[in-house]
C-alpha cells in the first residue's frame, strides 16, 4: 500500500473536511438539521477522498462507490429539506410583506383620517415645532386666529397669540414639557390675541406628539361663557345685597333643607343663620301650618303647581307666634330646582285687623244691647208700672215686683258689658290665687233658697294665674248655669290640677254637675253671644259669652264635655283651662 498524494485528492479532502466542521458548527448554533445532512454527506466524500489518498482505491472501490452514493443521498436529502424550508421562509416573508402593506395601507387611512379631523373639525387646532414656530393650523385656527395658513406657517410662534407675560408663562410650559411632560399642565387659560387685536377667553389644551419634539394645541373659546358667569356674579351679587339689606325674610331652600337665608330671617324667627341651615325648611312654621307647607314645599320643587302666596304662622325661638305673608317660586339653584321664598312679618297687620274685627263686633254688640235687650228690659219694666197703676194693692205689689226684676236684669246686662269692656281691654292683671277664689264662690253657693245645692271643693292654695277680679265671674257663671239649668237636688263638683299643653303649663280647673248635660249640637255654640241652653230658665244668653271673653283674655280656654263620656244625661264637665304664673308639678 502506497500513498497517493494526488493534489486534487488533498484539495478536495481539505474542502470536504471544511464543509463538514462548518456543518456541525452550524448545527450546533442553530440546531438547523440541514447544515447537519450536507455535513455528513461531504464527511462521506472525505472518507473516500482519505481512502485515495490512503492507498485503498483498489481493495474499496466498491466501498467507496456505495459511500459516496449514500453521501450524494444525504446532500440530495439536505438539499430537499434546504427547499421546504426555503418556501416557508418565502411564504412567510410573503406574508409579512403582505401584513405590512395592509399596516402602512391603514396607516395611510388613518393619518389621512385624522388629517381630515384634523383639518374640517370646528375645533381649532395647531402642531407647533420645538422652537414654538407654528408647524401645521386648522381651518378652525385660522378662523379664530384671524391669520391666512400662509401667514401662520411662515415662521410665526404662538407666542404671537398670549396677551402680556402670559408668552412667557407660555415659554416656561413649552420647554419643561420638553424636558418633562408631566411638569407642565395640560390645560390652562389664558388671553388670546387675534390678528385684529380682539382679547378673547381661551382654554388650551397641550399634548406631545409621539416620537417628536413636537406638540398638539387644541383651543376653545370661552368668552361668552366667562361673560354669561360675570353677569350671573353681577346678578347673583346685587341679589345678595337686595336680601341681605331687605327687612323681609329672604330664603331659599332645597329638598328639606335651607341653603340661604337673610338676616331678616334671622331677626325675625330668633334664630341665627348656622342654626337655619340645619333645620328643615318647615321647621320654624306654627303647628297648625306646618304640613301643609312641608307638602307645598315639596311639590313645588317636584314641578307641581300649587298656590305662590298665602299667609301662614311662624313660631320663633322664643315661643312667640308670628304672622306672615309668603310669596315662593321655584329658582334653579347650583343646577337644582330650589324654592325661593319671600316672607314679610303681618303681625301688627294682623292685630289691627282683629283690633278693627273686634271693635265692630262689641259696635254691634253695645247697638243690639241698646236697641234690643235692654230695650225690651225697659219696655217690660213700664209695661208691668202701668199695669201696677190703679192695679188692687196685692196685684200692684207683683207688677212692681217684676217691674223691679227686669231694672234688676238691664242693670245686671249693663254690668256684664262693663265687663266684657274691661276683658277686652287687657288691662288691669295682677297675681290671682284660683284656689282662694274658687272657695269664695263654693262658700257664695253653699246655700240657695229653694234648692238642694251640694259644693264640692278641697281647697288648695297656690295655684297662681295671671287674672283679675273678673276671673270671679267666670266661676260663678259656671256654678250658677250648673244650679239655673237643673231641677231637684244639685251636686257640683271643683277640682284644680296642673297640666302641660304643647310644652306649657297650665291650671284646669273642672266643675262637674250632675244636672241634665248640654247636647252636641251647642256644646261649641252655648258660648256664643245670646246663645242658650234647651232648659226654660232665664237669662240673657250673655253669661257663658262672658266667661269664655274673660278666660281667652287671660290667654286661656273654656270648654264643655259630658261628665261621662257619650251619655250627656249624666251631667256636664266645664274645663277652664288658664296659663299658669309660675312651674308647676306636672301630671299626665
Amino acid at each position: 500500500m502506497a500513498l497517493d498524494l494526488d493534489p486534487i485528492y488533498l484539495v478536495n479532502l481539505f474542502l470536504a473536511v471544511i464543509i463538514v466542521a462548518i456543518g456541525f458548527a452550524s448545527y450546533r448554533l442553530n440546531k438547523n438539521r440541514i447544515p447537519l445532512y450536507i455535513a455528513i454527506g461531504f464527511l462521506g466524500f472525505a472518507v473516500s477522498h482519505l481512502a485515495f489518498i490512503l492507498g485503498f482505491r483498489a481493495e474499496a472501490e466498491n466501498y467507496l462507490i456505495v459511500v459516496r452514493i449514500l453521501a450524494y443521498i444525504v446532500i440530495l436529502l439536505g438539499l430537499y429539506f434546504s427547499w421546504q424550508q426555503t418556501k416557508t421562509y418565502v411564504a412567510e416573508l410573503s406574508e409579512k410583506n403582505r401584513r405590512l402593506e395592509e399596516e402602512m395601507a391603514s396607516r395611510r387611512q388613518m393619518e389621512e383620517t385624522y388629517r381630515s379631523i384634523f383639518e374640517n373639525t370646528l375645533t381649532p387646532m395647531i402642531i407647533v415645532n420645538e422652537d414654538m414656530t407654528v408647524y401645521l393650523p386648522n381651518q378652525g385656527f385660522e378662523t379664530m386666529s384671524g391669520y391666512t395658513r400662509r401667514e401662520l406657517e411662515s415662521g410665526m410662534k404662538i407666542t404671537k397669540f398670549y396677551l402680556g407675560d402670559e408668552a412667557d408663562m407660555a415659554i416656561r410650559y413649552h420647554k419643561a414639557r420638553r424636558a418633562d411632560p408631566g411638569s407642565a399642565p395640560k390645560s390652562y387659560e389664558f388671553h388670546f390675541v387675534d390678528a385684529g387685536g380682539n382679547i378673547k377667553d381661551v382654554i388650551v389644551n397641550v399634548a406631545m406628539l409621539p416620537g417628536s419634539m413636537m406638540s398638539l394645541l387644541s383651543f376653545l373659546d370661552i368668552s361668552e361663557r366667562k361673560h354669561a358667569e360675570e353677569a350671573l356674579q353681577e346678578s347673583e351679587n346685587k341679589f345678595r345685597v337686595l336680601a341681605e339689606t331687605s327687612l323681609a325674610v329672604v330664603c331659599v331652600y332645597q329638598g328639606d333643607r335651607f341653603v340661604y337665608v337673610n338676616p331678616s330671617t334671622e331677626r325675625i324667627t330668633g334664630y341665627s343663620r348656622n342654626e337655619l341651615l340645619e333645620m328643615n325648611f318647615w321647621d320654624f312654621v306654627h303647628p297648625d301650618y306646618k304640613e301643609l307647607i312641608r307638602e307645598r314645599g315639596l311639590a313645588r320643587q317636584n314641578g307641581a303647581d300649587v298656590p305662590s302666596r298665602y299667609e301662614i304662622k311662624l313660631m320663633t325661638k322664643s315661643g312667640e307666634e308670628r304672622w306672615a305673608d309668603v310669596s315662593a317660586g321655584l329658582v334653579p339653584y347650583y343646577g337644582r330646582p330650589a324654592a325661593l321664598v319671600n316672607m314679610f312679618d303681618i303681625t301688627e297687620r294682623k292685630q289691627i285687623e282683629e283690633d278693627l274685627l273686634d271693635s265692630k263686633l262689641q259696635a254691634e254688640l253695645y247697638v243690639d244691647l241698646m236697641s234690643h235687650d235692654i230695650n225690651n228690659l225697659n219696655q217690660a219694666a213700664m209695661g208691668y208700672l202701668e199695669l201696677a197703676e190703679g192695679a188692687p194693692e196685692e196685684d200692684s205689689k207683683r207688677y212692681i215686683s217684676r217691674s223691679l226684676d227686669a231694672l234688676n236684669n238691664s242693670a245686671r246686662l249693663i254690668d256684664n258689658v262693663r265687663k266684657l269692656q274691661r276683658a277686652r281691654s287687657g288691662k288691669g292683671q295682677e297675681t290671682v290665687d284660683i284656689g282662694t277664689m274658687l272657695e269664695e264662690v263654693a262658700a257664695m253657693y253653699a246655700v240657695v233658697p229653694g234648692r238642694d245645692v251640694a259644693i264640692h271643693y278641697s281647697p288648695v292654695t297656690g295655684r297662681l294665674v295671671k287674672a283679675d277680679s273678673l276671673l270671679r265671674d267666670v266661676f260663678t257663671n259656671i256654678v250658677g248655669n250648673a244650679i239655673n239649668h237643673s231641677s231637684g237636688p244639685v251636686r257640683v263638683e271643683i277640682a284644680v290640677a296642673g297640666i302641660a299643653v304643647d310644652g306649657r303649663e297650665y291650671w284646669k280647673i273642672a266643675f262637674e254637675d250632675n244636672g241634665p248635660g248640654v247636647p252636641d249640637e251647642l256644646k261649641n255654640k252655648i258660648f256664643n253671644r245670646l246663645q242658650r241652653g234647651a232648659t226654660k230658665s232665664k237669662g240673657h244668653g250673655l253669661g257663658l259669652h262672658l266667661a269664655k271673653t274673660l278666660v281667652e283674655g287671660y290667654g286661656g280656654s273654656v270648654h264643655v264635655e259630658d261628665r261621662m263620656p257619650g251619655d250627656r244625661g249624666q251631667g256636664s264637665r266645664f274645663v277652664v283651662l288658664l296659663p299658669a304664673y309660675r312651674p308647676v308639678p306636672v301630671s299626665s
